[in-house]
């Protein structure tokens, strides 16, 4: 699974996906223009201190997760 984690960098949950999906990390603000040409499967936002636009959210519908401390 290909997965786009938002946020600064975390050890421990980047370790524990990385050993099954493909991650790409991004911590600067992103929009709906950043995802033309790419292709994800899911999406993780923790501790990413851009709000997402709806566009974004909308594109992953159900396959998004915003977790917060």
């Amino acid at each position: 699974m290909r997965i786009l984690y938002l946020g600064p960098h975390n050890t421990k949950i980047i370790s524990f996906l990385k050993t099954k999906h493909h991650i790409t990390r991004e911590e600067r603000e992103t929009g709906i223009s950043y995802l033309q040409g790419k292709e994800y499967d899911f999406a993780i936002s923790f501790r990413y201190e851009h709000k997402l636009e709806k566009e974004f959210i909308d594109y992953f519908g159900s396959k998004i997760i915003n977790l917060h401390i």
